[in-house]
């Protein structure tokens, strides 16, 4: 997609056409090297299979995201087995989008500051082709780490009441020991 949009005519300009004419009428247009026969080849071949690909491509993303979405905190084991709708589950979904939403108008604000500043212009079609799916890219790997923080530090805390709860359990064992020889001793 990135080499589709921005470069679709680099084979012209890595051909390029005769530099002199051998015929003597200015008229007519000189025959075609074999160079520019396998360009005007090979630029038919990409009108055809880049948009094919790009489509392609697009469609196994739009797959994918809708995909980690969906299943955000479990693997799937039949194709179209839903997942179980925890409260933990819709909000990993909510900080996804969450992150997606700030990444996408984060980067559409930095290229309209570009723009207004006259230092960038991007054309709305490579824009949504090309930017917005690497921007929900980045959403999705801030949303990934902070959901690893979260679950990180829910971990920790859990760690530590079942640590406060054994040792309450040992310190009330403990004085139960203590008393034990002063009972039997009456």
């Amino acid at each position: 997609m990135i080499i589709y949009i921005p470069f679709f005519s680099w084979i012209p300009r890595l051909f390029p056409s005769r530099l002199a004419s051998t015929s003597t009428d200015p008229n007519t247009p000189p025959p075609p090297t074999k160079m520019e026969i396998i360009a005007r080849w090979i630029q038919a071949f990409n009108m055809l299979w880049l948009p094919f690909c790009t489509a392609i491509s697009a469609l196994f993303y739009v797959l994918v995201l809708i995909d980690a979405l969906v299943y955000v905190d479990e693997r799937r084991t039949r194709f179209f087995q839903l997942p179980k709708n925890t409260k933990q589950i819709w909000k990993s979904r909510a900080l996804m989008v969450t992150f997606i939403a700030i990444s996408v108008g984060l980067g559409y604000g930095a290229f309209s500051v570009l723009e207004m500043t006259e230092l960038a212009r991007v054309k709305t079609f490579e824009y949504v082709a090309i930017v917005v799916p690497v921007q929900i890219n980045i959403g999705m790997i801030f949303a990934t780490v902070a959901q690893r923080k979260m679950e990180k530090t829910a971990a920790i805390k859990a760690a530590r009441r079942e640590q406060h709860v054994e040792e309450q359990g040992s310190l009330a064992a403990g004085v139960v020991d203590e008393k034990m020889p002063l009972m039997a001793g009456e």
